[in-house]
């Protein structure tokens, strides 16, 4: 695990732990996954651009296939957009961890 982006904090979650931190027009936000889960469901009623640090995911939505989000990619969510997130390699001793921007 990168020290740089370890927690010394216990997850309050095991899916989907979020830490935030918001400003006047934006969320910043952390998500650490811990454990193996499928179709978590996603959506926020603004844009949201997504960035992997570690781990993987995989990302449904209802207009394209299937695909891996991996490290060091970005996406972007449109306003009111659901996905559904696969969390296939997410451990207690090594999450799937992705940043936000809302």
């Amino acid at each position: 695990m990168n020290p740089s982006t370890s927690s010394t904090r216990e997850p309050e979650k095991l899916i989907e732990n979020r830490t935030s931190y918001a400003g006047k027009d934006a969320v910043f936000s952390v998500y650490d996954t811990y454990q193996e889960a499928q179709r978590v469901e996603l959506s926020a009623p603004n844009p949201m651009y997504c960035v992997m640090i570690s781990g993987k995911k995989v990302i449904h939505t209802d207009k394209a296939p299937a695909f891996d989000f991996n490290p060091s990619e970005s996406l972007v969510l449109p306003p009111d957009e659901t996905v559904y997130i696969d969390f296939p390699d997410a451990q207690l001793d090594c999450p799937t961890k992705c940043i936000t921007i809302e």
